[in-house]
């Protein structure tokens, strides 16, 4: 629980924070136990939604990753005097 506490007070600067974010506020939300079918159904919307932009968001970290992945070998090809981008 004690991470938990640190992702409320953490800013989200980067998509694996907000992955534990959405990560944390989807497993309250399947916790919380409701009677009335119309609180069941607004439950499945939020929980839908929340999934659908947990999608979005692992597929952006992936995409991050990558990104700073490619940056590191233009990087290293820079720094062997290779050049990265030709003069255009």
């Amino acid at each position: 629980m004690n991470e938990a506490v640190e992702i409320k007070n953490k800013r989200l600067t980067t998509q694996t924070h907000v992955r534990q974010l959405l990560t944390e506020t989807i497993n309250n939300l399947r916790r919380v136990e409701t009677r009335a079918p119309k609180d069941e159904i607004e439950k499945a919307r939020v929980l839908g939604y929340l999934a659908s932009l947990m999608q979005m968001n692992l597929r952006d970290c992936e995409l991050e990753k990558r990104i700073e992945k490619a940056e590191k070998f233009m990087k290293y090809l820079s720094d062997k005097g290779v050049e990265v981008f030709g003069d255009e």
